[in-house]
């Protein structure tokens, strides 16, 4: 107990918010034939894909635990002198949880062999969360029409697709909800690293899916050691190399050669007819040994490219036309089709190192770069005057230690790190139009929203100690994340909208009579609004640097778990936690920004 509380007092001297590693445990009981407990009895559980083997014994209770397993396919062993051993085969171990077997051995002379081939789902005994998970097998083969994961997730019950909420989303696709929330206060965990969006919310970065493992979704009663949400947690494991070279190649495709509009697109009915349109997905995996049950590698990368024409109405060209002529060095560019192409580039290279029996160590890079053009010009908005350009870097590096203590104790350690840039903005230089101009049949100039540059940097140290005592499975952690800078700066100048009663035909021409004067009419505008896009200001591309703009910002937070087997049948869940924000986007306070919790549930 004294080591217990040593480790804490360690922790809160230097140690964000704290993220559980995407890593699994087998724990159970092991008894005799009468049904009384097997002290000293060993355990090993051995990595089908690698070959990796880790051990431990049964303490004065009986009762065993092996944390920090990578997600895989396992197989289970216990010997004791003077029992034969038993074995149970095949077990699969899905990130994120904590899968309870029981042994009963039998006296020396038998041999008990339970090989399991069923791939349905293990039930945790021992954990009352509220979770649903996606397997290996399930994410390689359910079809995707987008092959973005986020789609996967909302196959767990509770989860639906959620709006976009911001500008800088519309090329990352779908955001995640759950239990009715629109999708920012979700959590996403990738190999035990942060990939929340600290500025909008909901994950900041995709990965592809062929460097995707397996991923655990937790909707109700987190335990102790998740924070950063209040919806849901998204526990995504990429992929590792294992004694076996494999690898995979794809590329899927779409046109509109191949794809049907419905009765009202079409233009004998006044629709605007197919639209020109090519997707194209391609790319693939590698992963296997450096050196055989020791160090491995793998990696990932995959390529989207899209060429989407978006088409105008009739109507709302007719008008742009009228309003260029008329007003001619305003820089309005009518067009009946806007390009829209989106490149996107997602990669994934992780290596694997197991140094001894008792130590590992894995690193994993992730990179995501995409773009799209002119994704701020609406369907009534024909104006190529109002070209913008819509473009995402965004990268990850995650690092692991593992080191098994004894056979009770381990400890994880996590250091991470990340760089995530948004950028809207207008690629016409010096465009006259800076504000919108709405019309009832068809909208001018630049649209709201551009110009806007999000940044945010962060670094993140996390540790973890778990601790098997009697009946007791304790854990303690902490974390501590820093941002450099965490910068939002939008246009505040140039986001207003300036709307019309009336179409420019019908003012250019007086054609009810009302504008005598056409645009010099007075009257001719129904309303103003200025600066509706919130605070901030407008920075150039390339112009943000440390220290002439955005914030810095502090988050430590600790937490202590127990999961107490009081009985064979009955587990309680225990925990608190502590989340303190430090200079949260300049607050001179920490105390508005505190949250403690305590879980508890059996």
């Amino acid at each position: 107990m004294k080591m217990i509380w040593l480790a804490l007092l360690a922790f809160m001297a230097g140690s964000a918010p704290v993220l559980a590693q995407s890593t699994a445990t087998f724990n159970g009981r092991v008894v005799d034939p009468s049904g009384a407990v097997v002290p000293e009895a060993t355990v090993t559980a051995t990595n089908t894909g690698t070959g990796v083997t880790r051990s431990t014994t049964t303490n004065g209770d009986g009762l065993y635990a092996i944390p920090a397993l990578e997600p895989s396919s396992y197989d289970m062993k216990v010997e004791k002198t003077g029992f034969a051993s038993s074995e149970k085969k095949g077990l699969t171990l899905v990130t994120g949880t904590t899968l309870t077997f029981d042994f009963s051995l039998t006296v020396a002379g038998t041999t008990q062999h339970t090989e399991i081939t069923s791939e349905a789902p293990l039930v945790e005994t021992t954990r009352s969360e509220v979770s649903g998970s996606l397997r290996l097998s399930e994410v390689q083969n359910l079809p995707m029409i987008n092959r973005n994961f986020t789609g996967l997730v909302q196959l767990i019950p509770g989860a639906r697709p959620a709006p976009v909420v911001n500008t800088s989303k519309t090329t990352m696709g779908n955001g995640m909800s759950f239990s009715g929330g629109g999708g920012r206060n979700v959590n996403v965990i990738v190999d035990g690293a942060d990939d929340r969006d600290d500025i909008i919310g909901g994950p900041v970065q995709n990965y592809t899916i062929e460097g995707i493992q397996e991923f655990k979704v937790i909707t109700h009663r987190f335990t102790a050691e998740y924070g950063g949400a209040t919806a849901a947690i998204v526990q995504v494991t990429s992929k590792s190399g294992a004694n076996r070279l494999h690898g995979s190649a794809f590329g899927f495709g779409r046109s509109d050669t191949m794809t049907a509009i419905d009765y009202f697109s079409r233009p004998a009915n006044a629709g605007l007819g197919k639209p020109p349109y090519s997707r194209e997905q391609f790319g693939g995996s590698l992963g296997g040994p450096i050196k055989k049950d020791r160090w491995f590698i793998f990696g990932a990368v995959e390529r989207q490219r899209e060429n989407f024409v978006q088409s105008e109405t009739p109507k709302a060209v007719s008008e742009a036309n009228v309003f260029a002529k008329a007003f001619p060095s305003l820089g309005v560019l009518p067009s009946t089709t806007i390009p829209q192409p989106l490149r996107d580039t997602m990669y994934t290279i992780k290596s694997d190192y197991h140094l001894s029996s008792n130590h590992s160590l894995f690193v994993r890079w992730a990179q995501q770069l995409n773009n799209r053009v002119n994704a701020q010009i609406m369907q009534t908005q024909p104006d190529l005057g109002a070209a913008n350009l819509n473009d995402n870097q965004i990268w990850d590096i995650t690092g692991g230690h593992i080191w098994i203590i004894s056979n009770t104790s381990l400890n994880q350690f996590r250091v991470d790190g990340g760089h995530y840039q948004h950028k809207l903005y207008m690629t016409v230089p010096n465009t006259p139009v800076i504000r919108n101009l709405r019309f009832p049949s068809t909208n001018l100039g630049r649209w709201m929203g551009t110009d806007q540059f999000f940044t945010q940097d962060k670094v993140n140290f996390a540790d973890d100690f778990s601790h098997q005592m009697g009946k007791h499975a304790l854990k303690i952690g902490a974390g501590f994340a820093y941002y450099p800078l965490i910068d939002i700066r939008l246009a505040i100048g140039q986001c207003g909208v300036v709307s019309f009663f009336d179409d420019p035909s019908t003012i250019v021409n007086n054609a009810n009579g009302k504008y005598p004067q056409g645009f010099q009419t007075p009257g001719a505008v129904s309303g103003v609004t200025v600066g509706s896009c919130s605070a901030g200001g407008a920075t150039p591309p390339g112009q943000g640097v440390y220290g002439d703009s955005g914030y810095q910002q502090k988050q430590l937070s600790l937490y202590v778990q127990d999961d107490w087997r009081a009985t064979p049948r009955l587990t309680l869940n225990l925990g608190t936690r502590y989340d303190v924000g430090f200079n949260f986007y300049d607050q001179v306070s920490p105390n508005s920004c505190r949250q403690i919790r305590f879980p508890l549930s059996f």
